[in-house]
């Protein structure tokens, strides 16, 4: 039991470093040594959990740079760490709505 719990702080303070790691890196290197980062560490041996949550900041990352070709990636990289059995189905009545609805009707009936 205490190994098991040694294993998840071990982990948990990985993946802080590696937050801390890009955030400084962010601020005084710029976008260059983040990707680098972000690279070095999904290739790194995290668990599955670990490396999806860092895939997704990334591609966050990207998004909001308009690189969308290396977001759209990074999601299909980071779908491979996803457990199919989590998979929330969501229901949202925007996607049922049909094209006759206004962008602003959607947005107020959607939840996301």
């Amino acid at each position: 039991m205490f190994a098991d719990e040694q294993r998840t702080y071990v982990i948990y303070r990985q993946v802080s470093m590696y937050e801390l790691y890009l955030n400084r890196a962010m601020e005084f290197f710029g976008v260059g040594k983040c990707r680098e980062i972000f690279e070095m560490a999904i290739d790194s041996a995290l668990p599955d959990q670990s490396v999806k949550s860092l895939c997704l900041k990334y591609a966050a990352l990207e998004r909001r740079l308009g690189e969308i070709d290396r977001a759209r990636a990074l999601y299909v990289h980071s779908s491979q760490f996803a457990d199919p059995m989590q998979v929330r189905h969501v229901t949202c009545t925007c996607v049922r709505a049909g094209p006759a609805t206004t962008n602003a009707s959607m947005a107020s009936a959607c939840p996301y």
